[in-house]
């Protein structure tokens, strides 16, 4: 059951990733189309296609493997405390 939904959820993110990749040459082939048609019908899709290519390259995962990391309790206040001392 487990192996299932290990399955059923690497599909959900490559079919995901295949649907975003394909709209990414879309606005990118709209934007060079906008750029020929002169120079303020350009903007709205060039503004899409850098929010969308800033979306590839950022790095969501660094916020949640550093909160993974963190320890609570007793242990981490007198480790912490004790350094700064």
């Amino acid at each position: 059951m487990l192996a299932a939904l290990k399955v059923v959820r690497f599909a959900a993110i490559v079919g995901t990733a295949i649907v975003f990749c394909g709209l990414l040459v879309l606005v990118a082939g709209a934007t060079v189309a906008a750029t020929a048609m002169g120079p303020g019908c350009w903007l709205a899709s060039g503004g899409t296609l850098s929010v969308m290519v800033l979306t590839v390259t950022w790095d969501f995962g660094t916020s949640r493997r550093q909160v993974e990391n963190l320890s609570y309790g007793p242990a981490s206040i007198t480790s912490n405390s004790a350094s700064e001392a």
